[in-house]
């Protein structure tokens, strides 16, 4: 069996209104990290894009949250420090969420004294990071150039190999994901998954599920339809939330 974890960060609008019931209809789960701020209206959104359109409500994410999905903390106005992040944990509980919340990093780029803090003092269930193209070397850029602008299916796979937990068994402290962009397409993850070795796991970190493409965070509907409809046909795949996943 391989695994599968749909990601997905900031608590967008479209989050809820495109990408949930097409995971609900597939039979899918996934974890959704909101920004806490976001959603309650405390802080705006962080791009006018952003702030046309919209988030998800905390009624939007118990709604979810009662429909099987992880609803985690991506911070409370999408920052990394301590505060922010013991703040998020504060309103998720308020709003009637499990003690047990996960937290994924914005910008992927947290402090090993801080990860420490929120799995000690926090007792944080998981912790996701994302794909930083800074840490990577010259070819590795290469490949992703390839990928992004040519879409090869063979460099993609190639350039996030590094992401794919090789055993479920054997969980990284801080989890890996593959960041899906604008240009990806569902062949181009399809091709991906199925090069994750048996009882592999690969965690897919999406933004915005969108029908028309306005930023390098969206990925279009049709293609998150196509990438869904392949997955639930598959029996090779067991798709879990992240909350699954250290549960298991």
């Amino acid at each position: 069996m391989k695994y599968i974890v749909f990601s997905f960060d900031d608590g967008r609008k479209d989050t809820y209104v495109n990408a949930a019931p097409i995971l609900i209809k597939n039979g899918l789960t996934a974890s959704i990290h909101v920004v806490t701020g976001f959603v309650d209206g405390t802080v705006t959104g962080d791009s006018d894009l952003l702030v046309r359109r919209g988030f998800m409500s905390v009624d939007n994410c118990l709604e979810l949250l009662n429909e099987g999905f992880d609803i985690s903390s991506h911070s409370n106005s999408h920052s990394n420090s301590f505060e922010d992040i013991e703040l998020s944990f504060r309103k998720l509980k308020e709003w009637g969420f499990s003690s047990q919340i996960g937290f994924s990093s914005p910008r992927s780029n947290i402090d090993q004294n801080i990860s420490s803090r929120l799995f000690e003092e926090l007792k944080c269930k998981y912790i996701r990071s994302g794909t930083r193209l800074h840490d990577r070397s010259f070819f590795d850029l290469v490949l992703y150039s390839i990928c992004y602008f040519l879409g090869s299916k063979k460099c993609f796979s190639l350039f996030n190999s590094k992401y794919i937990i090789k055993d479920i068994n054997f969980l990284p402290a801080i989890l890996p994901s593959v960041a899906v962009k604008s240009r990806f397409k569902a062949k181009m993850l399809i091709y991906l998954l199925n090069s994750v070795p048996e009882n592999g796991l690969v965690i897919l970190n999406f933004h915005s599920i969108v029908e028309k493409i306005e930023n390098k965070w969206d990925f279009k509907l049709s293609e998150f339809d196509k990438l869904c409809k392949y997955i639930s046909q598959n029996n090779n795949y067991t798709v879990l939330n992240l909350k699954q996943l250290m549960s298991k």
